[in-house]
């Protein structure tokens, strides 16, 4: 994977992973009180984990500094939110938005945030 990329590769596998698997198989639906939220909510999640790894694999690639604090990523992923959720449904008429949607990208921002600092403390040895 290379010191380039960082966790951001296999973290974006992994999420596309499971996204995969909610997507096209029942597995996580159909556990009983958390169903609705794996069928409804699960996929923006991983989809804020996904796009931030791409963004910063974007960013690696053109010599660019990552995003690797919380504040500029719970912006970006605020500012996608309100734009998928708020925008998108004035938009597109196929479209249609949940706020509850916002509350899964800003987790998987926290989630994406909370990775990375782990893999990054990991690798420089002071993991405590």
């Amino acid at each position: 994977m290379g010191r380039k990329f960082g966790p951001d590769l296999p973290i974006a596998l992994i999420a596309l992973a499971l996204y995969g698997i909610n997507r096209f198989t029942a597995c996580f639906s159909s556990l009983a009180w958390v169903g609705p939220v794996f069928r409804f909510h699960f996929n923006d999640y991983l989809g804020a984990i996904v796009f931030l790894c791409y963004v910063n694999i974007l960013f690696a690639s053109c010599r660019r500094p990552k995003l690797v604090k919380l504040p500029p990523l719970m912006a970006l992923g605020g500012l996608c939110s309100l734009f998928w959720e708020g925008l998108a449904p004035r938009v597109f008429p196929r479209s249609t938005g949940d706020w509850l949607d916002c509350a899964a990208y800003l987790l998987g921002c926290v989630t994406y945030w909370a990775l990375v600092r782990t893999f990054n403390q990991k690798t420089r040895g002071n993991f405590t």
